[in-house]
């Protein structure tokens, strides 16, 4: 790979012009918003994909001006949730792809079948995937099917939501190589664009999945960050820098959607579509209440008719209870992590003699964590919320047990009912 001009972005982040990088980004990404591909998979050359693998020759929708596509085929989703693990073993379901429903309901069923076959601790499981509520294998199985039940009316119609495009799958600031280009009165940089690197597991799918904003300007709930806190005023200097900080950012995201995507956004519920869709594919690593808690979000908000599935309202109570919890140990964690600069999966920068000080500190606040435990329940129970563990040699879902018959009975109802689940409706179903 050549080496590209420039450095990458986050050297010098705090003083780049990002209104005008985020105008930038959107005229780079103008020739993939345009180009219009007619099925969903990953991009081969035509000597690369061999049976039992399927590929098409036949993949845009019309052919681009100045571009040869003749060395290239469409071929199986390359995406790492698609082969890792046991998952790599399976020959099929994995595209191309020329139905948004058929992808979606392919992804569940992978993993159900992940589930039913292969489940196991991961150096990668989330560390509260083993407490209450979390779910069994079987549950895990049973939900999924609900979720499948779901999508031939959460997909879209439209044909403008359903184009294929290939996207970026982690366009983040180091990613992003640039050069200096002017220097702004008030001293930010203005920087022009020289590459985008690490293309990794790049794929073309749908665009209400695809068109997103780039990593290095996306934030989670940016509508609501566009507004700032009531009495914004009257916070504590803290706490007014935070919340300015996430309305910048908000901005920014917002800039991008309206330069770039403003089309896509309208899509109602575009938002949990897409949790739904990434939380699929992760419920045996999370656990179940992530993908639960979008799951009821979205029949809360159903619009017509009878929603597919339904949730008590002990359900809903027992499961808010839970929520609220592993949101709380969530954020204790993070801040937890942010304190010892740990980063995903216990991830350490550093050299060795780093490591080691790092990880004899975190012992030592382990120790004093568990030494406020009431009696052994409540020590164990402190055990299990302590966030950094080997998930392969100390297994926290050693305690859930499933029964293996209700396990052969879900899964051969999911196999039953995949077809049904794929079967267009006489009536749609909207939520709003």
């Amino acid at each position: 790979m050549e080496k590209p001009d420039g450095e990458p972005v986050e050297k010098i982040w705090e003083k780049v012009d990002r209104v005008d990088l985020v105008h930038k980004l959107a005229k780079l990404h103008r020739p993939l918003i345009n180009l219009h591909f007619n099925c969903y998979g990953s991009l081969y050359y035509k000597g690369d994909v061999n049976p039992p693998y399927k590929s098409t020759t036949d993949f845009l929708e019309q052919n681009s001006q100045g571009v040869d596509i003749s060395p290239f085929c469409m071929g199986p989703i390359s995406q790492q949730n698609f082969w890792e693990e046991e998952r790599a073993l399976v020959t099929e379901r994995r595209g191309p792809y020329t139905s948004a429903l058929d992808y979606m309901c392919d992804v569940a069923l992978r993993e159900q079948y992940w589930i039913y076959r292969h489940a196991k601790p991961s150096l990668t499981d989330d560390f509260l995937c083993g407490i209450p509520t979390q779910g069994k294998q079987d549950d895990h199985i049973e939900i999924l099917e609900r979720y499948k039940s779901l999508l031939q009316y959460l997909v879209p119609k439209e044909r403008l939501y359903l184009h294929g495009h290939l996207w970026h799958p982690h366009l983040s600031t180091s990613n992003l190589f640039v050069v200096p280009s002017k220097v702004t009165q008030d001293g930010k940089i203005q920087v022009n664009i020289t590459s985008c690197i690490n293309w990794q597991g790049a794929w073309v799918g749908p665009a209400f999945l695809q068109l997103t904003v780039p990593t290095l300007f996306r934030i989670p709930c940016a509508q609501e960050a566009l507004t700032l806190p009531t009495h914004f005023e009257t916070l504590d200097a803290d706490t007014c820098r935070e919340a300015k900080l996430l309305y910048e950012e908000a901005v920014l995201h917002n800039l991008f959607e309206t330069t770039a995507l403003h089309n896509i956004v309208q899509l109602p519920s575009l938002a949990e579509l897409r949790e739904l869709e990434y939380l699929a594919q992760l419920t045996w690593k999370t656990g179940l209440l992530p993908f639960r808690e979008t799951l009821i979000n979205v029949w809360k908000q159903w619009a017509e008719n009878k929603c597919p599935i339904d949730f008590t309202p002990v359900e809903c109570r027992e499961h808010d209870a839970a929520y609220t919890s592993w949101v709380e140990n969530q954020e204790r964690a993070s801040v937890l992590s942010q304190e010892f600069s740990v980063g995903p999966s216990g991830y350490i920068a550093g050299d060795q003699a780093h490591f080691d000080n790092v990880k004899m500190r975190l012992e030592k606040r382990r120790r004093e964590w568990e030494a406020g435990a009431k009696n052994p329940e409540h020590k164990r129970v402190l055990e299990l919320l302590w966030p950094y563990r080997d998930t392969l040699s100390d297994n926290p879902r050693t305690h859930l047990e499933v029964n293996p018959e209700v396990l052969r009975s879900l899964h051969s109802a999911a196999e039953e009912n995949e077809s049904i689940a794929k079967e267009p409706q006489a009536s749609e179903t909207a939520v709003h």
